[in-house]
């Protein structure tokens, strides 16, 4: 399951998922860079393909893979551990850009609409604090008339905490 918002965070926790490679590379790792960067049917190159992780993954998610590695026993162990894994299933196209590019919409309008109610919220804050200073100014009025009238600071206190 794709999703964005869980990925969107600064702190992914992602096991190792290496296959005997002297550097392991996180499938999951790989798997969500292509999710967020890529559409079904494009082409991910890696020129350092090591044990053919990237291009292992990009194939699984129904992109196209190019790979460059020099050292034949870290291609040999891509091809023994990876490739040769694959099934005619791992090569069927399950998404389209047309289906991704209507979720990415959609989670684009969710996103709007809750930038909306925020500038809302914060308008309708920014008027009640407007009229919270309102009757602050008011009350004030109010007492130095009371106290102009001779009442005294404990009469107002007692007003102000409900005893009178």
């Amino acid at each position: 399951v794709y999703k964005r918002q869980e990925w969107a965070d600064g702190v992914w926790n992602i096991a190792n998922s290496g296959i005997g490679h002297t550097t392991p590379f996180a499938e999951e790792l790989v798997r969500r860079c292509i999710k967020l960067w890529t559409y079904p049917g494009d082409v991910v190159l890696d020129p350092f393909a090591g044990a053919g992780t990237v291009n292992y993954v990009a194939i699984k998610n129904q992109r196209n893979a190019i790979g460059i590695e020099l050292r034949e026993d870290f291609y040999n162990l891509a091809i023994e551990k990876r490739f040769n894994n694959f099934t005619e299933d791992d090569y069927i196209l399950k998404d389209s850009k047309e289906k991704m590019t209507n979720r990415f919409l959609t989670e684009k309008e969710k996103a709007e609409l809750q930038k909306e109610n925020k500038v809302k919220e914060a308008e309708e804050k920014k008027i009640l604090n407007s009229k919270k200073q309102d009757l602050k100014a008011e009350i004030k009025k109010l007492e130095e008339e009371l106290i102009r009238l001779g009442a005294k600071k404990s009469e107002i206190q007692k007003i102000k905490k409900g005893e009178i």
